[in-house]
Formats: C-alpha cells, sequence, structure tokens
C-alpha cells in the first residue's frame, strides 16, 4: 500500500527478514538499495540522505551547527532525552516536545523523574527555548505529530504524570530521593547525605512499579501546539511507544512496540530491556480519522513478533513514508547479551523499509554511527545514540535528525547526563 493511496487495510502477518545486499551498490531491484534509491543501469542511484555509501544503507549526515546541542547541551545543569519535532508554517517555529529530567538529574533516572517538554526555535538546529511543561513527572518518550486534515496536534506518551510534580524516590533503593542531582548527572549530587547511585547495582533493584505506570501508553491532543492538552482517554492500550503515522486523508495508523516475556514493564534502568527478554513486536492500530481514534473506532492488529538477531530486541520506532509513499523506519537496536556486553560496539540504529508496510526487511548494518563530525572540524564518539526523529521538508525528504545522546559515562555508570542532538542531513 502506498501512503498516498486512500488506505484501506487488512493486516496480515509482519514478516520481518534480514536481506544480504551488495556493498558496491549493484542491484537487480529498488530493494537493493534498502528502498533508499533507485535501481538504474544494475546501479544503485541514492537518494541525497542515503548517498554516503553505494548500496544507500548509511545516512549523509553533515557537520553539525553548536556541537549539535538542540536542547540542553555537553554543560548544563539539566539533562534530556529525545526531541520529537513538528514545523508549524503558521507561527513558522519548529515545537519540539522533549523529555527531561526533574532536580538536574540524568537519565538513569527517567523512570521516575521525566517529564515532557515543549521547547521552540526558528530553526531546526535550534538552541529550542523551553515554553512549558506538558506533562510533569512521571512522562517520557513524547512523539509528537499532527493531522493534515484537522490541524489536531498529537503528542503520545509514556506514564501518566503525577499532580503535585513531586518526584518518588526509586522503589527498591533505601535512601536515595532523587532530588539532589547535580549537573545533569544522577551520580553528581548537591547533598552528602545522598551519594547518588554508587554502582549499577543500586539501579537494577527497580522492578514492577504499577504505582508509577512505567510504560503506560498515553495521546495528548491539542488544537494548540502550548495547549490547553486533553487525554485521549479511549486511545490505544499500554504497549511502549506508540508512533501515529497520519495519511493525506485523515486516516491514522497507530503504530506500538512491545517486548514478549518481561519485557518494558519489568526490567529497570539503565534500559528498558535487559537480558534474555525475548523478542520485540508491533501493535497496530487503524481509523479512518483521528476523531475515529479518539471515539475508539480503531481496529487493531498484532502483536506481530519481529526477529531481529544479533539484537537482543529493539525500541524506539520512528516511521514514515518517503517521495515514493514507501515506509521506513529507524529504531534503537539493542546489541544481544546486552547484560554482559562489553559496550565496545553496539548498535546506535537500526533501519527496516517496506514496500507495502505489511512486509519488512531490516538491514543488517546501522544506519549512522556515534561519530558526530562538527562544523569546526572537531569530532565526538557519543556513548549512547537513541531515541531517532527525523523532520522534513516540502518535498518530503529528510533534513535533520535527532536523538538523545550521552557524551561518556553511560555503561561505566559514572556519568548519565545526557542531551538531545540534532544533525542536518544532506538533500542535494
Amino acid at each position: 500500500m502506498k501512503s498516498n493511496m486512500a488506505v484501506s487495510i487488512v493486516f496480515v502477518l509482519v514478516i520481518w527478514s534480514f536481506v544480504e545486499s551488495y556493498e558496491d551498490g549493484s542491484c537487480k531491484t529498488a530493494m537493493d538499495c534498502h528502498l533508499n534509491g533507485v535501481c538504474s543501469q544494475s546501479k544503485c542511484a541514492c537518494r541525497p540522505a542515503w548517498n554516503k555509501v553505494p548500496n544507500c544503507s548509511e545516512m549523509n549526515i553533515l557537520p553539525a551547527k553548536n556541537y549539535g546541542q538542540a536542547y540542553l547541551g555537553f554543560n548544563t545543569n539539566s539533562s534530556s532525552w529525545g526531541g520529537s519535532v513538528v514545523y508549524d508554517p503558521t507561527d513558522k517555529l519548529y515545537h519540539m516536545f522533549v523529555a527531561e529530567f526533574i532536580n538536574n538529574c540524568g537519565l538513569y533516572t527517567w523512570h521516575p523523574n521525566s517529564q515532557i517538554v515543549h521547547a521552540t526555535s526558528k530553526v531546526p538546529e535550534g538552541p529550542y527555548t523551553k515554553e512549558q511543561v506538558v506533562m510533569n513527572a512521571y512522562a517520557h518518550g513524547p512523539s509528537a505529530s499532527r493531522d493534515p486534515v484537522t490541524g489536531m496536534w498529537v503528542l503520545s506518551h509514556l506514564g501518566s504524570g503525577t499532580p503535585d510534580n513531586t518526584p518518588r524516590p526509586l522503589p527498591g533503593v533505601a535512601g536515595i530521593s532523587l532530588k539532589y542531582c547535580k549537573n545533569g548527572n544522577s551520580y553528581n549530587t548537591s547533598n552528602s547525605s545522598h551519594p547518588g547511585f554508587a554502582d549499577s547495582k543500586t539501579i537494577k533493584q527497580q522492578d514492577n512499579v504499577p504505582t508509577l505506570d512505567v510504560q503506560g501508553n498515553y495521546m495528548l491532543y491539542s488544537h494548540s501546539p502550548y495547549g490547553p492538552w486533553k487525554n485521549g482517554t479511549n486511545m490505544p492500550p499500554a504497549g511502549g511507544n506508540s508512533v501515529p503515522l497520519f495519511y493525506p486523508n485523515g486516516s491514522v495508523l497507530v503504530v506500538r512496540q512491545g517486548l514478549s516475556n518481561s519485557g518494558p514493564h519489568h526490567e529497570p534502568p539503565p534500559h528498558p530491556g535487559g537480558p534474555n527478554n525475548g523478542s520485540s513486536f508491533l501493535n497496530y492500530e487503524f481509523a479512518d480519522s483521528f476523531q475515529d481514534l479518539l471515539n475508539g473506532s480503531f481496529v487493531s492488529y498484532g502483536p506481530d513478533n519481529i526477529t531481529v538477531s544479533p539484537w537482543t530486541h529493539w525500541e524506539d520506532v520512528f516511521m514514515w513514508t518517503d517521495e515514493d509513499g514507501y515506509y521506513h523506519c529507524l529504531f534503537h537496536a539493542v546489541v544481544e547479551n546486552w547484560e554482559n556486553s562489553s559496550y565496545a560496539t553496539p548498535q546506535p540504529g537500526g533501519h527496516a523499509y517496506s514496500l507495502d508496510g505489511l512486509h519488512w526487511i531490516a538491514q543488517r548494518n546501522a544506519p549512522y554511527g556515534f561519530v558526530i563530525d562538527y562544523d569546526d572540524g572537531s569530532t565526538w564518539t557519543m556513548e549512547a545514540r537513541e531515541r531517532p526523529h527525523l523532520i522534513f521538508n516540502s518535498k518530503g525528504q529528510p533534513t535533520h535528525l535527532f536523538n538523545g545522546v550521552n557524551p561518556f559515562g553511560y555503561f561505566e555508570h559514572t556519568n548519565d547526563h545526557s542531551f538531545t542532538q540534532v544533525v542536518p542531513i544532506a538533500t542535494s
């Protein structure tokens, strides 16, 4: 199914597989070019955004301005994670919805210290200026989109927030209130009686905490990015990060990621997926309009198991359709044996592609890496790079990639300071 056609979907088994492509760009069809180009005279002709390598499997990312610091940065007192951006042609501003951690804490406190913030910028690179708190802690993983027919702003997220904006203690860890962090680092505290997270064992005490609704999936909607926001009470049920994909005719496909076995509901930070958590899967909801989705008039499909060996699982799905109407996903891919990995070569991201949105192929190599090039000629190798989001120009070309990044100390459990980074993508 092409995205520019009227949509009437009957979902069948979604098949994810791997296809070995020719590294030199030799091809028989556009599938050999990862649907990021066309096969012309047995050679891949890649789109500008994907022409870094001959077979169109790596993004052509350009040097970033201002060290890519879109929201917060290397030396800020607070930390943020991810960043979903939508351009509004009415006010000519880029609107970011991003997770920020209260009390100057870092990424490891995403649950329960994460809140959702709205920030704006006149340019896609930022820096983005904080406008308001959309939902207080605990709320995490925002993904913003807009209904092309009604103009409604839609914001999916995890967690239901708390009315008093009061951080909760980390369950199972005595004496840590998560109130005394410093410089956006949970290991660096401003109170000697609260030493912060001493080691990984401290973090891994957390288990099932229903009071905080760890992975409950919700949607807010509003006529304005500034609110007021209303809760879509009849939205699809919980199931990990969700991505609403609107079609030009206003119909909407909600794609939700979850995990089998223990899954994200019971695994502790630093990562929602721990060892032996089984395969990832997708759930789908399809509605003819956003109003139908609000009213509960949607059809559910799935779950469909996805095996993406050698990764233990994947998460943080961002889905879009390209200029030709084909489907793509970026996601954070987790290496196998997460618990025992040396983290020497973790996977920063993954890319999957589909002709019809039903049958998917996941490429083996990462579409981008950990090394970030800056416009002053310097580079930085990030230790963690997750939560991918793209923004597009009027031609449907991706122009910028946003990620949540940690510069160093993430896996060593010494520094969980993080921020939202943006890098430009080639368009010509």
